[in-house]
């Protein structure tokens, strides 16, 4: 978490990503993971390392998992390369037709080596003219296919100008993410002075008891010792927490101050965070009952809960997406998924997910659309 330019008990992880901007600049490309528990600060980790990019003339490509996108080949990969768009027309013909097949934009079969060779092509030409940082929040939620070209990419630019760092979740020792072979980097909790010092910059007028529970309970979270002083009624829970319910415990308390619109609108974005702004509006709409708006949007945006992401929106932490869909009652879950099944109808991928995500139990029909779908895919 920030304090002024850096981030309380960070000084170690940014001296190394420093170091790899260094290296990049003298064209020693390299790769890392960074790997922690929610709210660890893998992601204010990453927007720092895209800043400073920045600020040193660097070119920052961009991409984030979502879960709603993980079983759609390429689609992580489409969003980092979509800056280089115009580039990928000067490729070879045999690269330049699998990067277009692989994104929809000729018919084929995409075989993964030859977009693997040309998605390192487009980067490292790029790189030639200006260094490039590729910076992949939520890497557990990768599809496949993208993660898979990532991982090739991130092993084969050692000559480049280029560095590739993600963040994901601390995953188990045989989990596939790791077979990758990238030099992994795990974010520890807090120590007790920095923690105290973290809790301190942002509620500095606790009284002694509150900060000690605090801090107690945050056991060395960021995020926790930033989000739990928000919400008072966390003060009065009894008994310990486990880590995450407490965090959506302090999420949901701030969303329920929210009038009906604007939490149509969270519930909406939980349950499909690559929605965009047009459609999301009106499922959410459909969801209240009532015209959802922007100006709704603005007062979530106010509470600390969303942020504008470009032209469309997202949650300031996937944690605050998890606390307002898995408290949200099981009725507006189901209607929710409808409603957005009803505003996709023209993405037969996604409007399917949410048809079984809104169904209670076996649907023949649905099952049968299922299976003409994947056949069609096939």
């Amino acid at each position: 978490m920030q304090a002024g330019a850096g981030l309380i008990g960070r000084d170690t992880e940014m001296a190394l990503l420093d170091r790899l901007l260094d290296q990049t600049a003298a064209e020693r490309g390299s790769a890392l993971v960074i790997r922690g528990e929610p709210g660890i600060g893998k992601t204010a980790l990453l927007d720092r390392l895209a800043r400073t990019a920045e600020e040193r003339g660097m070119r920052v490509l961009t991409a984030a998992g979502v879960e709603s996108e993980s079983r759609l080949p390429y689609a992580a990969l489409h969003q980092l390369l979509f800056p280089l768009s115009a580039a990928i027309g000067g490729l070879p013909p045999v690269h330049r037709a699998a990067l277009r097949a692989a994104f929809g934009l000729e018919q084929g079969q995409p075989d993964l080596y030859a977009v693997a060779l040309a998605a390192l092509d487009v980067i490292v030409d790029a790189a030639a003219d200006r260094p490039i940082v590729l910076v992949i929040d939520d890497l557990h939620w990768l599809d496949k296919a993208s993660a898979d070209v990532m991982a090739f990419v991130g092993r084969r630019v050692g000559s480049d100008a280029v560095l590739a760092v993600g963040g994901t979740r601390t995953v188990a020792l045989d989990d596939p993410q790791r077979r990758a072979d990238l030099p992994d980097l795990e974010l520890g909790r807090l120590t007790a002075a920095d923690a105290a010092a973290l809790l301190d910059t942002h509620a500095p007028r606790l009284s002694p008891s509150v900060r000690e529970r605090f801090l107690a309970e945050a056991a060395g979270n960021p995020l926790a010792l930033v989000e739990l002083p928000r919400s008072a009624a966390v003060v009065a829970t009894a008994g310990p927490l486990p880590l995450n319910g407490r965090l959506e415990a302090a999420f949901a308390a701030r969303a329920s101050t929210l009038g009906v619109r604007e939490s149509a609108l969270l519930l909406t974005l939980a349950a499909d965070a690559a929605c965009d702004v047009r459609r999301l509006l009106a499922a959410a709409s459909e969801t209240a009952g009532q015209p959802v708006t922007l100006g709704d949007a603005q007062r979530a945006i106010d509470a600390g809960l969303i942020e504008a992401a470009g032209s469309s929106l997202r949650f300031r932490h996937p944690l605050m997406r998890s606390a307002v869909y898995q408290r949200a009652p099981l009725a507006a879950r189901l209607d929710v998924h409808r409603h957005l099944a009803g505003q996709l109808a023209d993405l037969p991928d996604r409007r399917l997910w949410h048809l079984a995500s809104a169904a209670l139990g076996p649907d023949p029909d649905l099952a049968g659309e299922l299976e003409r779908h994947a056949e069609q895919a096939r």
